[in-house]
């Protein structure tokens, strides 16, 4: 991945790792069940990238997903998207993968972002390897 944008911001970062939030779409509506899976995947071998390349800890909604296939008591939009939304207002960054304007629960993650002054960086298809 060649986030030029991401590594330029996090050079004048303080010591301490950015913390990171990725928003993007998982289940965006009419989607198959394998891209629904390959959208977690995508996710999660994108977080692993960031944290192996930069001083950052990254949020990543896709292990939730896994979380609750284990625990499937934890499972709900609603307590998904308040779970998030904390994640968001603890981060430093709120990454925007493509097509988080086809997810309805990214959209809102990208306007809370918004709401309270985080710095958001758009990464474009071609971006990520």
């Amino acid at each position: 991945m060649d986030l030029e944008r991401l590594s330029e911001y996090l050079n004048g970062f303080p010591k301490k790792p950015a913390i990171i939030f990725l928003a993007g779409p998982i289940s965006p509506r009419g989607i198959s069940e394998d891209d629904y899976w390959k959208n977690i995947r995508g996710m999660i071998q994108l977080k692993n990238e960031i944290e192996e390349s930069y001083n950052a800890v990254v949020m990543c909604p896709a292990e939730d997903v896994l979380g609750y296939l284990v625990c499937p008591e934890l499972a709900g939009e609603a307590s998904f998207k308040i779970r998030n939304m904390h994640k968001i207002t603890a981060c430093d960054i709120v990454v925007a993968l493509p097509g988080w304007r086809l997810s309805q629960g990214a959209r809102e993650e990208i306007l809370w972002a918004r709401q309270l002054g985080k710095k958001i960086i758009e990464v474009k298809d071609e971006e990520i390897n």
